[in-house]
């Protein structure tokens, strides 16, 4: 069934409260950010199923058309499912592919890759996820591939101990880089806009061959700004800087799931009032992002970066974190987590189905 009315849409919202018990790991998203990543009611793109079980909801899916040329596929994403449905996943998958037959289906995404809440977990579910991290019970991954999806890529997680890094070393480089030129300096909030857009610069520069990698635009910026009144600390979002030209940039995201999982995922007072002034209580950080432009690369941009949070972690009593996520095919980067002591903790995976039938036919 089709989501067509509040009513509907309400079902497709609440569901996820049926599914985990409160001493699950699984923590709440934010509801309002949940609206906002779902996009605009009409968007002919979208669209957004229920499977029912005599009226009673026992699964959720959404499907998005996403890309261009050679890239267009469907995305699907905001999966949920009782164990005792697999058959509810099959059902939504094929109604989902049918939207747009020719095209391939891929995700769980909601809606982009790059969106909080990517993949689905198939490793780690003993301890709770960290800000943004996919959560959900271990017959997921089963039920998708059993509905005819294949992995095509794993999305890995490290633990880092800020107190195990080779500080003398990473110090040392630092010191490279200023001598450089390269200047590290934190988000500025009366130019707050400006400065994302320069991060969308580096991470389309930085990431373009990265698999999977779609460029951010202009509404997603203006998206993330939005939410960066809530999430972002300006602290932990540094750029690196030559001659005042964007090097490269860092975003570190404090752990706010302990906050969300006490508000239950709603926009409450007393949550509202952590975020905006208690975010330097929380002593745990996502690392979410990492980018520097290629010919910065060599000036020693991103240990300047990394030693940056190093330092602002000490100071703010921040001695551990999650270096979440990073392709599986990206050897240099999973090289750098471990060079870093982190040691992987879960693992996401992201699944393809072909498309049913070709456009030309």
């Amino acid at each position: 069934m089709e989501v067509d009315s509040l009513k509907r849409l309400w079902q497709f919202l609440t569901l996820p409260s049926r599914i985990y018990p409160p001493d699950s790991p699984w923590v709440p998203p934010l509801t309002l950010q949940t609206l906002i990543q779902l996009g605009a009611p009409r968007d002919r793109n979208r669209k957004l199923f229920l499977c029912l079980d005599h009226q009673r909801v026992v699964a959720r899916l959404g499907v998005k058309r996403h890309g261009e040329g050679e890239h267009r596929k469907l995305h699907f994403g905001f999966f949920e499912c009782c164990e005792a449905y697999p058959e509810a996943t099959r059902l939504l998958l094929e109604a989902a592919h049918q939207f747009s037959p020719e095209l391939a289906l891929i995700g769980p995404y909601n809606f982009r890759m790059e969106d909080p809440y990517t993949g689905v977990l198939v490793e780690g579910f003993e301890d709770a996820p960290v800000f943004w991290s996919a959560y959900n019970p271990p017959y997921y991954g089963d039920y998708l591939q059993k509905a005819g999806l294949a992995k095509v890529q794993d999305l890995i997680t490290y633990e880092v101990n800020l107190d195990s890094l080779n500080k003398v070393a990473l110090e040392r480089r630092a010191g490279h880089a200023k001598a450089r030129g390269i200047e590290v300096t934190s988000l500025n909030l009366k130019e707050r806009v400006s400065d994302l857009r320069e991060v969308a610069v580096v991470m389309n520069e930085a990431l373009k061959d990265n698999w999977g990698f779609e460029p951010f635009t202009e509404e997603q910026v203006k998206e993330l700004a939005m939410l960066s009144y809530l999430f972002l600390d300006p602290n932990w979002l540094l750029l690196a800087r030559k001659e005042g030209q964007i090097a490269g940039c860092s975003i570190c995201l404090p752990d706010y799931n302990p906050w969300l999982k006490e508000s239950g995922g709603r926009l409450t007072p007393r949550l509202l009032w952590k975020l905006l002034f208690k975010k330097k209580d929380l002593t745990r950080v996502r690392a979410w992002a990492l980018g520097v432009l290629p010919p910065y690369r060599r000036l020693f941009a991103a240990p300047a970066l990394i030693w940056e949070c190093a330092e602002k972690g000490r100071r703010e009593g921040v001695y551990s974190g999650e270096v979440a996520w990073i392709l599986e095919s990206n050897g240099p980067m999973n090289a750098m987590a471990r060079s870093m002591g982190g040691h992987p903790t879960r693992i996401h995976r992201v699944l393809e189905k072909p498309p049913i039938r070709s456009d030309l036919e």
